[in-house]
């Protein structure tokens, strides 16, 4: 607030005062005396002492003032063209006030990080209308409205250096993959409702419940001209045991897992291995602590409870890098050649005629039902020798259900075990 007065001439009267009466703490205003009267600061005949208090003010009354009448305010960080003479004066500054004074760019070395207590940005205090908790705008689009004041990854506080621009996130080795941390935000604040940008090859909002990961030394920022480098503590105090996967189902295959040569292996019938993978569901996923355990096999991801997930023989999972495991798959060859049969495919209302010996299902359906050499439909039964998930081969590879919508061209292929495909046959 720039404030112009103009008060009439009062050579000897005290109360032409820039404030009167006032219990008040005055942030970050700049007084200016437009008249060739004397002023005093404060005029209070019942004042408590110490106050009014001026904080970061400039008085630019000229050369010339009047003491105060029975008031002794306090003044921090304050700039004077004329200091009172009563109250208490911290860190203040007295010389001519000059234009310069209100503008940012030009703040004089004898105000700039020389008042008492901080700047927005944590930064010594400026003395003037430019420093202190309530800068001014031109001022603040340097040290606030762009400031990061809370960032917190899972249950993991980081420290905010203001001064330095920096934050700096202590986290077990167990939580760095790659040399990245990644986890979910749970905290974000900044001084303004913007978004915050990380940098770290690329550039993408940042935003509380998200997933994020960075690398040492990747920026953060709400405005580009004020971005904070993060920092990434490793501790390494960390357990051997807090590293460990303890348990791993996937559908109702239980692992083996040898912690000696750190493998984890899954005895797996040969019908639910396709294409050298074995797909399901996480049905248990343990480790010796709460923490993010990451699968690497041509893609790197988080791997969840309850989430669909996939392997190859030889890919990798770990709690941390340095414990990596490997996966392994103990194919169960004694399955019975039954248990491979598809014995019942129907599609809407047309069943199928299933050939064991030559391996092919034939399904009679009017030429209206075919478009463009496809037939489309409801699967309305599907059964096989064992509870197992059957494949279709077309172009692409997904499983088949019961009450789903299917579709396929002559010659395509279904399965319970890939060695022992149908091919489809429209008529």
């Amino acid at each position: 607030m720039h404030i112009k007065f103009k008060l009439k001439n009062t050579a000897s009267n005290h109360t032409a005062a820039i404030v009167s009466q006032s219990d008040a703490t005055v942030y970050n205003v700049y007084f200016e005396n437009v008249g060739n009267s004397k002023v005093s600061y404060s005029y209070y005949n019942t004042a408590t002492p110490n106050i009014p208090k001026f904080i970061n003010c400039v008085f630019d009354v000229g050369d010339s003032k009047m003491p105060n009448y029975t008031s002794t305010p306090t003044y921090t960080n304050c700039l004077f063209s004329a200091a009172p003479t009563e109250g208490t004066k911290t860190t203040c500054v007295t010389r001519p006030v000059t234009s310069a004074d209100l503008d940012y760019s030009a703040l004089g070395n004898d105000l700039k990080n020389k008042g008492t207590g901080t700047n927005v940005d944590g930064s010594q205090a400026h003395i003037g209308v430019f420093g202190g908790e309530y800068a001014w705008e031109n001022g603040r689009s340097l040290v606030s409205n762009n400031r990061i004041t809370a960032f917190s990854m899972d249950s993991y506080q980081s420290v905010i250096d203001q001064q330095n621009k920096t934050i700096t996130f202590t986290v077990p080795e167990a939580q760095i993959l790659n040399n990245r941390f990644v986890g979910m935000i749970t905290e974000l604040e900044a001084d303004s409702d913007t978004i915050i940008f990380l940098v770290g090859g690329t550039e993408y909002p940042l935003r509380q419940g998200a997933q994020a990961g960075f690398s040492n030394g990747d920026k953060v920022y709400v405005s580009s001209d004020n971005a904070y480098t993060l920092l990434i503590d490793v501790d390494t105090t960390q357990s051997s045991n807090d590293k460990l996967i303890t348990k791993f189902t996937l559908d109702s295959y239980e692992s083996v897992i040898d912690q000696q040569n750190k493998t984890i292996t899954f005895p797996i019938p040969e019908r639910q291995i396709v294409n050298g993978r074995v797909v399901g569901t996480i049905t248990e996923l343990e480790a010796g602590s709460d923490t993010i355990i990451f699968f690497v096999g041509g893609a790197e991801y988080p791997l969840r409870q309850g989430a669909q997930a996939g392997f190859s023989n030889g890919d990798k999972v770990y709690v941390s890098s340095n414990y990596t495991y490997t996966l392994l798959i103990d194919m169960d060859t004694t399955q019975s050649s039954n248990d491979k049969l598809i014995t019942r495919f129907t599609l809407d209302s047309y069943e199928s005629v299933i050939d064991q010996q030559n391996k092919t299902i034939t399904f009679t359906v009017p030429e209206n039902q075919i478009v463009n050499g496809r037939i489309v439909g409801i699967i309305t039964e599907l059964e096989a020798g064992s509870d197992t998930i059957i494949f279709l081969v077309g172009g692409a590879e997904y499983p088949l259900r019961q009450g789903a919508q299917a579709g396929f061209s002559n010659g395509d292929k279904v399965y319970v075990s890939c060695d022992y495909a149908y091919t489809l046959l429209i008529v």
